[in-house]
């Protein structure tokens, strides 16, 4: 990680997620309102979930079990 562009950092405990998919996909809702909370306009979200991250770009309702936290 670059450090140069580094503005900001949270984290949140969470307790009991069933699979480490649904850990990803919180991880980034988390990330993403933290940024909103402190008026980031622009954001880089960087994920080795290529599901979490298509999740969160389409519209589209599905049935996976990330769907209730994204």
């Amino acid at each position: 990680m670059n450090m140069d562009n580094l503005y900001g950092a949270c984290s949140c405990i969470t307790l009991q997620l069933p699979t480490a998919f649904a850990g990803e996909a919180l991880a980034a809702v988390h990330g993403l309102r933290f940024a909103l909370e402190i008026g980031f306009l622009f954001v880089i979200l960087e994920s080795d979930s290529k599901s979490v991250i298509q999740k969160l770009i389409t519209s589209s309702e599905d049935l996976l079990e990330i769907s209730a936290l994204i």
